[in-house]
């Protein structure tokens, strides 16, 4: 990628900036009969640049790196330093107004030249993934809407696909708001606006003003989705196993083979054309995926403006859900397969090698114990691409939440808090001791039993996840400064959330997934300042802004860890806005901390978007 083909995604903004507003215009505000309509483009350009290669300690061993696993690099070795995303995107939102009933549509269409039309430096991108990052259009929200009263009580309903927020989370996942999954894909394109990370879900939507001082939600979601994860070979993918579209393969032999086959001669120093080049050594292949169940989501929620305190609200939710993360379980082998690796199976082998051994000048009991240990690992092979992995979302977790934000206008303070309990919650076991209970019914002397899961038989599924109590808590202040530092506004914030898991199993017992120990209690913090600048040529508004997170104690169990003790990131942006139409973002982000445990601790970028709206 060079300057030319930045050049070539600005230019179709340009030219599409110029051809649109004689149609946008006529169209963008209008009425048919009783029918009144409105009609939004934004077209918006994104650019993002990757700031250094590849860490080796990040790479597999058999990658050229040191990490003693290959199950994590493919999107970090498809980018070198340079160009990672060089798109165009147009968004568009009608509405639709008759009496009391409305309808709303929104939708996308994105072409990023550099995911689609460039050649990935390792691994190529699949169809599906060039559909998430590299070009697609899609419809998000897209409703029906109605309202009107009963009695004095004001009804309002929505039925469609649509996207509905709860709770006071700003900067931390997994609390009260899981009724929309998020879209970690959609997150990490430059071109994207924030409020298109939220996945639409179809459901039936309702809210009644009770009192003045009291209303009531409700909604009864009739699909479901899950998360939006980054596609396999993605630069922010930090996972080979799987993503939304494809179960892939998990490589066995902690990183010392490669998912681009093996050469098992000179992996065993053996002699040229013995076993010769194996495409799936020690490869064991993702099965499929087991969707949740579309049926079953529901949630209700009570708020409260306090009398005297028209600056103050308290909510109440109550919310079942089917998961959104994936969970990996195991799938054993056949009988014929497990048949395949008795410790007569292994000595035919190993006696077949020990000729080719002893030509390479060891002796013959050097020769009987590399063959040995040569058959071992081939029959190891030969039964786990029998075997394989299953990816499942788990059904039925209920959440019970509070929140609350208040604001003291004088003082420019702003509070909010969120305590959200999630009951049942699937959380993944270790895939070291998954694998490894996949691989024991092999019978050989030397195969192990499986680990603390135990051992299974033929054609058996190990359960890949526990389910235990969640809790997570965060508390948020604002201040607002009014005019300092030259500017009209200042304002500064701070978030702080911890996440406790209930009756969390020791370790030695049942160790669940996590790039270092799981704990029990874990939290971290994020500070945010910004500045706003108005007027500063003509109509053109400055908001220079930082943001700082910081993990400081404790590791999340998967499958996702909202907290990594000792991650760190640090993000400048500047952002700026012209008579409302024009608006441009640059940021430039840092990821530290964490050591080898923080997977994109070496992908520190910058960002680059700016949009037109009709």
């Amino acid at each position: 990628m060079n300057q030319n083909d930045i050049v070539k995604g600005f230019r179709v903004l340009v030219l599409l900036t110029c051809g649109f507003p004689a149609f946008v215009s006529q169209a963008a505000d209008f009425r048919a009969g009783q029918v009144e309509g409105l009609l939004d483009l934004t077209l918006a350009y994104g650019l993002g640049v990757r700031l250094d290669d590849a860490d080796k300690d990040l790479v597999a061993i058999a990658n050229g790196g040191k990490a003693k696993t290959a199950n994590k690099d493919d999107g970090n070795l498809n980018y070198k330093q340079g160009i990672i995303s060089n798109a165009v995107r147009l968004n568009a939102d009608l509405t639709l107004s008759w009496q009391n009933f409305g309808a709303y549509v929104r939708g996308f269409a994105f072409y990023d030249y550099e995911n689609e039309h460039e050649d990935r430096e390792r691994t190529s991108l699949s169809s599906d993934a060039k559909d998430k990052i590299g070009q697609d259009a899609d419809f998000l929200e897209h409703y029906i809407s109605a309202r009107f009263s009963v009695g004095n009580i004001p009804l309002f309903f929505r039925l469609g696909d649509q996207v509905v927020n709860w709770g006071e989370g700003n900067f931390v996942r997994d609390g009260v708001d899981v009724i929309n999954p998020f879209d970690f894909a959609a997150l990490n394109q430059p071109a994207v606006a924030a409020r298109d990370l939220r996945i639409p879900q179809g459901m039936f939507w309702g809210a009644a003003n009770i009192t003045e001082v009291v209303a009531v939600e409700g909604y009864y979601q009739y699909e479901w989705e899950p998360v939006g994860l980054p596609p396999i070979g993605s630069f922010f993918s930090t996972n080979d196993l799987l993503d939304n579209d494809n179960v892939n393969i998990a490589m066995l032999g902690a990183g010392r083979f490669s998912d681009q086959g093996t050469d098992l001669d000179t992996a065993f120093a053996l002699p040229p054309g013995t076993l010769g080049f194996d495409p799936d050594f020690f490869k064991l292949p993702g099965l499929r995926t087991e969707d949740a169940s579309d049926s079953g989501q529901f949630g209700l929620s009570v708020s409260l403006i306090p009398r005297g305190t028209n600056a103050t609200t308290l909510a109440a939710y109550v919310v079942r859900y089917n998961s959104r993360l994936p969970i990996v379980s195991g799938k054993t082998a056949s009988q014929h397969a497990i048949d395949a690796t008795s410790q007569a199976a292994v000595d035919a082998r190993a006696a077949s090698l020990v000729p080719a051994y002893e030509s390479t000048g060891l002796t013959p009991e050097e020769s009987a114990t590399a063959a040995s240990q040569t058959s071992e690992a081939v029959t190891t092979s030969d039964y786990a691409n029998q075997a394989g992995y299953i990816v499942e979302y788990p059904d039925d977790i209920t959440m019970v939440g509070l929140s609350f934000n208040t604001a003291t206008l004088k003082r420019g303070l702003l509070l909010a808090g969120e305590f959200a309990h999630h009951r049942d919650f699937p959380f993944q076991v270790s895939l070291s001791e998954v694998f490894a209970s996949v691989l024991s019914p092999m019978e050989f002397d030397n195969a192990g039993n499986g680990g603390v899961l135990g051992s299974f038989g033929a054609n058996d599924r190990i359960k890949g996840y526990i389910r235990r109590d969640r809790s997570q808590g965060s508390f948020g202040i604002t201040q607002l400064f009014g005019a300092r530092l030259g500017a009209a506004q200042t304002s500064a914030s701070i978030d702080v959330a911890g996440v406790h898991v209930h009756d969390m199993p020791s370790s030695s017992k049942l160790p669940l997934q996590g790039v270092e120990s799981p704990t029990m209690n874990s939290w971290g913090y994020r500070l945010a300042g910004g500045l706003t600048y108005q007027g500063v040529f003509g109509g053109l508004t400055l908001s220079p802004r930082v943001l700082w997170t910081h993990d400081v104690d404790g590791v999340t169990p998967g499958p996702v860890s909202t907290f990594l003790e000792d991650r760190k990131s640090l993000t400048f942006a500047l952002g700026s806005r012209y008579i409302d139409r024009w608006t441009a973002n640059l940021s430039y982000t840092k990821f530290f901390g964490a050591g080898d445990s923080n997977f994109i601790r070496d992908r520190d970028l910058v960002r680059f978007r700016v949009s037109y709206t009709f």
